[in-house]
């Protein structure tokens, strides 16, 4: 996984996954048909856990207003942040509508406003992993520190 021209993620098989990845991957698939998304159509399911390994599920909630539409990564993350307090994640588990009508399937990584929550989350370590759904039992996996290779950290300015 590198950045550059070569692609910076890596498509593995399903079952190649460790058990709690595919149970992440399995877990946002899941929770993707509970999204609400009357507007756009795009379903996404989210599933992330931490070091004390408990999965939490998010999935996205579409607002005619767009502003306030909650995303499916920050609603498994604050669900998570509910329950166990300020939290360390360890992955994060992604799986979405497809994107085009095209058979050809490409991985849907987190946004930007996404991205800084999980950087925001899992206290400064670049390697945790993003594994995005793509289908035909295969999963893309990258880290947070390859998705956003600058991110802003506010620890920087309290300090």
């Amino acid at each position: 996984m590198s950045r550059g021209s070569i692609k910076a993620y890596e498509s593995i098989a399903f079952r190649a996954l460790s058990l709690r990845e595919q149970t992440l991957i399995l877990r946002a698939r899941s929770v993707k048909k509970n999204a609400q998304a009357p507007y756009s159509g795009y379903r996404v399911g989210a599933a992330v856990t931490s070091k004390r390994s408990h999965i939490v599920v998010g999935c996205n909630v579409e607002r005619v207003t767009h502003t306030q539409t909650t995303h499916a990564e920050q609603a498994a993350i604050d669900a998570l942040v509910a329950h166990e307090g300020p939290i360390k994640i360890s992955a994060i588990a992604i799986s979405c509508t497809p994107q085009s009508k095209s058979k050809q399937k490409v991985p849907a990584w987190p946004c930007g406003h996404c991205l800084q929550i999980i950087w925001e989350n899992c206290d400064g370590d670049s390697s945790v992993r993003i594994l995005t759904d793509i289908g035909d039992r295969t999963v893309a996996i990258t880290t947070i520190g390859v998705l956003l290779p600058m991110p802003f950290s506010p620890r920087r300015f309290l300090t």
